[in-house]
């Protein structure tokens, strides 16, 4: 279950009115969602088999190389939020979903 659901059940459930989202919390979560298929073709397309640093990697570079991506990710999120409007994520995250969702179902797209 989403988290964002979770939370809206959890809050009404405590006696916290209904309110609409303010627009820093629509710039973020446009940003989220604009973002998760531009990271999917990212990490699709830089993490094949035969070149992968995952499959020789220790523990310790797991963990580094998954704590390092999360960072960019959390940067990535931070800077979006900041510079780009939420009709203009909305935009690419419309083109981004087509795309990526073209691809996935023409078979371009392997891990």
């Amino acid at each position: 279950m989403a988290f964002w659901l979770l939370n809206l059940i959890h809050r009404i459930a405590c006696g916290e009115p209904y309110r609409k989202a303010n627009h820093r919390e629509l710039r973020f979560f446009s940003a989220i969602f604009a973002s998760i298929p531009i990271w999917v073709l990212l990490i699709l397309l830089f993490s094949k088999r035969e070149q992968s640093y995952l499959h020789e990697a220790g523990t310790l570079g797991i963990c580094v190389y998954w704590a390092g991506g999360a960072a960019l990710v959390a940067l990535w999120i931070a800077l979006w939020v900041k510079l780009v409007p939420s009709a203009v994520s909305w935009t690419i995250a419309t083109v981004a979903w087509i795309v990526m969702l073209a691809l996935i179902f023409a078979g371009k797209l392997n891990p």
